[in-house]
């Protein structure tokens, strides 16, 4: 597209049931041994820089608690469990932030002596729901470690090249090379959107709010 934004199209079924806790278990399961494969992973971000995914990043993407300790509504974790289940294409064409924050207090060590970046991604849920989305950063003696999924801000989805209502990013097929399984080897799942039982169009259509970009350092 012409300005060379690319979005990524969840189609990744990687949780059942009904129960939020036991759809952090089996995301943190799924980035640990189908992404990983138990090892960390070196990504390529289309920026040029180079981003690891290791288990702390599977615990935090897949916790269903927000930047201050409190339990996600399941409504918002549900959509953070749409998205960090492509936490490593998310990771690839993610855009890095202009700004580095400190790590507070120094609390995560060597980990983040560097500090916090913010990397934007653009994300469409099951339902079509377009999300500019924030990724944490840590930047360390060790390089470039993704830390979490952070705000999930509703943008609407271009309907043309060069339009963009909200300022989303223009729609573009990623074409990612992913460690994951094809679609014929996806985990067996449902449609996110009726994973309740309740109909299609009913979600929120107000931005929601995972953390502030500023307050993810948990």
């Amino acid at each position: 597209m012409e300005d060379g934004k690319k979005y990524v199209k969840a189609d990744r079924l990687v949780v059942f049931g009904n129960n939020p806790k036991a759809w952090s278990q089996q995301l943190e399961d799924y980035i640990n041994s189908k992404i990983r494969k138990g090892e960390d992973v070196h990504l390529f971000a289309e920026d040029g820089d180079i981003l690891t995914l290791t288990a702390e990043t599977a615990g935090k993407v897949a916790s269903m608690y927000d930047s201050y300790g409190r339990t996600m509504p399941t409504e918002t974790f549900e959509r953070k469990v749409n998205a960090g289940s492509h936490i490593d294409e998310l990771a690839k064409i993610s855009e890095r932030g202009k700004v580095i924050e400190r790590d507070r207090n120094g609390r995560h060590g060597v980990a983040a002596e560097k500090g916090w970046n913010y990397r934007t991604a653009y994300f469409q849920d099951f339902d079509g729901t377009y999300y500019k989305t924030s990724i944490s950063v840590m930047q360390g003696k060790d390089g470039n470690t993704v830390y979490n999924v952070g705000k999930m801000e509703e943008r609407s989805i271009p309907s043309a090249v060069g339009s963009s209502a909200k300022g989303g990013a223009h729609k573009g097929n990623t074409s990612l090379t992913s460690s994951v399984p094809n679609s014929a080897e996806k985990v067996k799942g449902f449609d996110s959107p009726c994973r309740r039982g309740g109909p299609e169009g009913t979600r929120s259509r107000t931005p929601e709010y995972i953390g502030n970009e500023g307050t993810l350092q948990i």
